[in-house]
């Protein structure tokens, strides 16, 4: 999808898996000019990181964001679809009828932040926004899912397989803010739920759209969970996960992106 003067900007949202992308998701989509997927290419996306399927994406897919296309549910590309949850069913319905208009379109996957430069060849003038979370949130979060005896998370999935992800994510997307630092805004986790209505209007203002009454309104009520619920949680902290942090965590990484943040 090239990008021209009446060209919807698009937009990718990332981060580690339980770092607050699906609430950011919702944020965005409060906006009605916004229509910003739930993992709509969470399997199709990914090819894209072979040179193969760039080559693919570039010709033949290159329509994943026209109307038509976005709203063709096909079982290659997702399992988030309408049929599975009215959640989705309301979501996608509400962009159909606003898709028209949209300003802001994309999709939120996790771990694209593994194939953007491949992305990048693809859709030359994206914009991503990756959430970043203190590796002990993620941990603690990681955690949680692989002690659930009814989730799909794997069990091995806890504090030693999230410290090596939130790693190379966090090494990847600063490697990508030295080669286009214009295209991608980090946003911390923990000051963006915390509600800070400066950090909001950044948001939008990063993909060229006003903050609407909405979304100061699904704001506010994001904000008010995370300080009522979600800062006053326990970590779950399995034993070694300390001294395995002390010894693996790459928080000079985390820090410099933190400091960006914060300066810009």
């Amino acid at each position: 999808m090239g990008a021209s003067a009446s060209s919807p900007v698009l937009t990718f949202v990332m981060g580690v898996a339980r770092s607050g992308t699906s609430a950011f998701v919702h944020t965005l989509n409060a906006h009605p000019e916004v229509c910003v997927g739930m993992e709509r290419y969470k399997y199709l996306l990914p090819r894209i990181g072979s040179r193969r399927a760039v080559i693919r994406a570039g010709r033949a897919e290159e329509n994943l964001f026209e109307r038509e296309r976005f709203f063709d549910f096909r079982p290659e590309d997702t399992n988030i679809v309408p049929s599975a949850d009215p959640v989705y069913a309301r979501l996608y319905e509400e962009m159909e009828q606003r898709w028209d208009h949209a300003r802001v379109v994309g999709d939120k996957v996790n771990q694209l932040f593994r194939i953007m430069p491949a992305l990048d060849r693809v859709y030359h003038q994206a914009r991503y926004f990756y959430l970043l979370r203190d590796v002990g949130g993620v941990a603690s979060s990681w955690n949680v899912r692989a002690q659930r005896t009814n989730d799909a998370w794997p069990i091995e999935n806890d504090f030693r397989r999230a410290v090596p992800e939130w790693n190379e994510a966090n090494r990847i997307v600063a490697e990508h803010l030295e080669r286009s630092p214009a295209s991608i805004l980090v946003v911390p986790y923990e000051r963006f739920y915390s509600g800070d209505p400066a950090l909001l209007q950044r948001v939008f203002s990063f993909v060229s759209v006003d903050v609407e009454p909405e979304v100061e309104r699904v704001y506010a009520e994001q904000a008010s969970h995370y300080q009522r619920v979600v800062r006053r949680k326990e970590p779950t902290t399995l034993a070694g996960q300390d001294e395995y942090i002390a010894e693996h965590a790459d928080l000079s990484t985390y820090r410099s992106l933190l400091a960006g943040t914060m300066s810009a």
